[in-house]
This record gives structure tokens, C-alpha cells and sequence, in this order.
């Protein structure tokens, strides 16, 4: 038998034990006796109840443990995940720092921009920008379901809620700055003012590769056409109006990036410390 059964088939045995006693104690008309052994007997039942209650409720608080755990390490998942797209949020505004760096520093240098191939593949490379990218199933389930109460510290729950929170925002914010800046600002002046950089060797389409003639014959007249689209932008740039503007939105792209990389670096450190809050709370015989 589980051990619930047997508590229940013990309180039964006990409880005709003392039905038995107290019909013997009516019928030697012993009536003091009998009213002790009825409460007697009432308060085992009451016992009993109490204890089946105990039982319950251990029993419920126990399942919403394992679910709380199960959800927990889900979240934990879900953050190693994150930390992957934060790191590749990270490399992606680095590469355009490193793009509108040199523009930048010529450009104080010499007051002039050098409008050689380097410098029209960095405001090329500019002209990109990366989304950024969350993961975040377990929270939505937590949320939507209502189970978020199943985490049992407050303090924990709230600094989930807040991460989150701020993960939302940071996406709302560089999805915004990629529209309106990038896509809508930078890439206007720049096909207006430069050219799309193509690179010297085909980029991808090499000479190495076994090409069909008319594929071959379009590569050459790119080549030769973004050689005459060089030319005319660097004539376009040497008029300092035009070096105005586009310092002017190549300055403000720059400055999103740093703003992007910086988030991301927080991002990176809050993911971090919430992974290790987790663990924490998961492990308890972890904690300091």
C-alpha cells in the first residue's frame, strides 16, 4: 500500500476501534465515558483531515516546484540563446565603427575625404545594418499562461521581468534607428552623393570560377561602369556642400552604431548576471 492508503486504512481501524467502545460504554450505561471517547473520536477525524490537507497541499507545492524548475531552465536556454544573437548585434556594429572610423579620422586629419577605393568601401559598408534578433518563448509562455507566479522569489521575478523588458525595448530602439537613420537617411545620401563599392576582383564572382561568356562579359562592364561611377563621385565629393551632408549622416550613422554597441554590451553583462541568478536559485547549495 502508498502511504496515504495506509494512513486512511489506519484511521478507519481506529476509528471502529473507538465505535466499538463507545456502543459498549451505552450499553453499561456509562455515559461520562462515552462522551470522552466520542470526542475522542472527533478529534482523530479532525486529525486525520488535517494530516490528508498536509498531505495535499506538500503534494501541490511539490509539482509547482518541478514546474517552476522546468520553466527556470528553460529561461536559462533561452538566455544562452540570446547571448549568441547579443554577440553577433556586437560584431556587426563593431564592423560599421570600424567603417566610419577612418572616414572620420582622414577627414579631421585633412579636412578632405582621401576618396580612394578604401573609402568608398567603408561608406559601402555603412550602407548595411543588422537586425537585432530575441529569443524569448519561455517568458511569452510565462506571461500569457499566468504562470509567472509559479516563481517562487519575488526578487527573481522581478529582475526577469525587467530584463525582458529591457530586451524589447533595445530591439524597438535599433529597429528604429536601422529605419529611419539607415534605411531611410544614410542610404539615400550615400547612393546620392557615392557609389555602391564593388569590389576590384568580382567579390564572390572571381575569376576562378568557371563563368558563362555572358556572365564573364556583364563582370568586366561592372568593373569598368564602378570605375566611372568612382570618378563621378569623387568629383560630386570634392564640393564642400556635398561633403557637408554626407559627413553630416555619415556622423549620425556612426554615432547609432556606438549607441547600438553599447546597448549590447549591457545587454551582454545583464544576460550574464541573470543566467547566474538563475543557477543561484536552481541550485541553492551554489550560493555563497
Amino acid at each position: 500500500r502508498s502511504s496515504a492508503a495506509s494512513d486512511v486504512y489506519k484511521r478507519q481501524e481506529m476509528i471502529k476501534f473507538f465505535r466499538h467502545i463507545r456502543k459498549s460504554l451505552l450499553m453499561e450505561n456509562k455515559t461520562s465515558r462515552y462522551f470522552k471517547y466520542a470526542i475522542g473520536e472527533i478529534v482523530l477525524v479532525v486529525i486525520g483531515i488535517l494530516i490528508a490537507l498536509q498531505i495535499n497541499i506538500w503534494n501541490q507545492s511539490r509539482k509547482e516546484k518541478a514546474k517552476e524548475i522546468k520553466y527556470l531552465t528553460s529561461i536559462k536556454s533561452d538566455l544562452i540563446e540570446q547571448l549568441e544573437y547579443i554577440n553577433t548585434q556586437k560584431r556587426y556594429e563593431l564592423s560599421f565603427i570600424n567603417a566610419a572610423s577612418p572616414v572620420i579620422e582622414y577627414y579631421n586629419k585633412h579636412s578632405k575625404f582621401s576618396l580612394d577605393s578604401a573609402f568608398f568601401k567603408n561608406i559601402t559598408i555603412l550602407n548595411s545594418r543588422k537586425t537585432f534578433i530575441t529569443t524569448d518563448p519561455t517568458f511569452i509562455d510565462l506571461v500569457s499562461s499566468g504562470n509567472i507566479n509559479l516563481i517562487e522569489s519575488d526578487a527573481l521575478k522581478k529582475k526577469i521581468i525587467s530584463y525582458y523588458q529591457e530586451l524589447e525595448l533595445a530591439e524597438k530602439i535599433i529597429q528604429n534607428n536601422n529605419t529611419l537613420i539607415t534605411d531611410q537617411e544614410y542610404s539615400i545620401v550615400m547612393h546620392k552623393l557615392g557609389y555602391y563599392y564593388f569590389p576590384s576582383n568580382g567579390g564572390y564572382l572571381g575569376e576562378d570560377f568557371n563563368l558563362e561568356d555572358i556572365v564573364k562579359k556583364s563582370l568586366q562592364n561592372t568593373k569598368s561602369f564602378n570605375q566611372k561611377l568612382a570618378n563621378t563621385a569623387s568629383k560630386i565629393l570634392s564640393k564642400p556642400e556635398n561633403q557637408l551632408h554626407l559627413l553630416n549622416t555619415l556622423n549620425h550613422r556612426h554615432i547609432v552604431s556606438l549607441g547600438h554597441y553599447q546597448r549590447a554590451f549591457v545587454l551582454e553583462n545583464k544576460t550574464k548576471e541573470l543566467i547566474q541568478e538563475l543557477e543561484k536559485h536552481m541550485n541553492p547549495s551554489t550560493k555563497n
